[in-house]
């Protein structure tokens, strides 16, 4: 199983998935990181928030695509 890292996140929607990126699905995320994506879904995601098991250039599916960075 892959190491964890705590990482200071933010997330965007993005229509692309560059080649090599990690996608994770929704349902694959811990709580917290559940929580980033929705708030980002719906547009109340403040600037950064630090999220465990996502990494910058990761690309979450949930209802559209979001970019960790």
């Amino acid at each position: 199983m892959a190491q964890s890292t705590n990482t200071t996140v933010a997330a965007t929607r993005t229509d692309t998935v560059p080649a090599g990126a990690r996608v994770r699905h929704f349902d694959e995320l811990d709580e917290r990181a559940q929580q980033m994506v929705v708030a980002a879904a719906n547009g109340q995601l403040s600037n950064t928030a630090s999220v465990p098991g996502l990494r910058s250039g990761d690309v979450v599916v949930f209802t559209d695509y979001y970019r960790v960075h």
